[in-house]
């Protein structure tokens, strides 16, 4: 309850008989009784961890100014207007294999100097069978290739390796 003077009553009456208290601090009342929170009172430390969503920030409000330079991580980097884009690459190595009579789908190709974090493109030349690359796998001086089933015999599989430089 709010009275002409602008105190507030706690709780119903006061226990030391006076008539309220005058509110202080970052919230001013006007005559009308519409509470307002002063300018810059509100900090980050007063904002609940999960109170901010994207629903609240503007479009344009986050620019490459406050997105931290390392965001891209590992073979990316930003341009300009901060946008990601992929960092210099060089190719590493370039091949193709042939798995006489590939029987299981996955066919391992040795490529020496071949990084678990280079980026591998593979292309399916040519197979008996039908079928597609469903995935190209990095490691330690082997890609291993996963197939869509047997590729049969011929099987030939096309392979660039390209690496991040600085």
């Amino acid at each position: 309850m709010i009275d002409r003077l602008r105190r507030f009553l706690i709780g119903g009456a006061q226990a030391d008989g006076s008539d309220g208290l005058a509110l202080s601090g970052d919230i001013t009342v006007n005559s009308s009784g519409v509470a307002t929170i002063a300018n810059d009172a509100v900090t980050t430390a007063k904002i609940a961890a999960d109170a901010v969503t994207a629903a609240e920030i503007a479009d344009d409000a986050v620019t490459r100014d406050q997105v931290h330079a390392n965001v891209a991580g590992t073979g990316l980097a930003q341009h300009a207007d901060g946008s990601l884009k992929l960092a210099t690459a060089r190719i590493f190595a370039i091949g193709t294999t042939e798995a006489a009579n590939d029987a299981t789908g996955t066919i391992a190709i040795t490529a020496t100097g071949v990084l678990a974090t280079d980026v591998v493109v593979v292309t399916l030349r040519a197979s008996t069978n039908v079928v597609y690359v469903l995935k190209a796998v990095p490691t330690p001086d082997t890609i291993t290739v996963t197939l869509s089933g047997a590729g049969g015999a011929g099987t030939q599989v096309d392979y660039v390796v390209l690496r991040a430089v600085a």
